[in-house]
């Protein structure tokens, strides 16, 4: 791993080292949403929505709908946070992205192997569980703190005496 400038012997975060602290939800941090970066966010996200509507009416609504599941506004959050926070805030958010699309991936699974066998309310149901089981599971067995495989990694990397 390279290091960081100005800091000896520390290496880089890297999408593999687990986060410095657990996820949560801090509804208060809201109101401190610049307009500038929500309407670049809302930007970003209509254009998404409008090329989708494009390719849906020039091919068809298959290939619409899975533009539709590209993530519109992450690289405008993700610029606005490296900008506005720091590039750590902003690869958080880009690993909490990736488990979150293999999350939404199984919702699609779920959805496209029942929604001819069982009734609409019970596919979305067993959908958004999925989603949420995968997407925790992942999180849980890659960067939970101290229990996941790239903690364990990092842990057993800094133990190894260095040559």
């Amino acid at each position: 791993m390279s290091e960081q400038p100005g800091r000896t012997g520390a290496q880089a975060p890297t999408f593999f080292t687990a986060p410095g602290e657990t996820p949560s939800l801090k509804l208060h941090r809201a109101s401190s949403v610049s307009p500038r970066s929500l309407l670049v966010r809302f930007a970003f996200g209509a254009a998404t929505s409008a090329v989708a509507g494009v390719i849906s009416v020039v091919w068809n609504s298959r290939v619409g709908g899975i533009m539709l599941a590209f993530p519109a506004i992450l690289a405008a959050s993700l610029t606005l946070i490296a900008n506005e926070e720091s590039r750590r805030a902003a690869r958080e958010d880009a690993r909490g992205a990736v488990v979150g699309a293999i999350g939404l991936a199984s919702f699609a699974v779920v959805g496209y192997f029942s929604f001819s066998h069982l009734d609409d309310v019970l596919v979305l149901l067993l959908a958004l569980l999925a989603w949420i089981s995968v997407s925790l599971g992942l999180y849980g067995a890659l960067w939970a703190p101290r229990r996941g495989l790239f903690s364990l990694a990092s842990r057993l990397s800094a133990q190894r005496p260095r040559d």
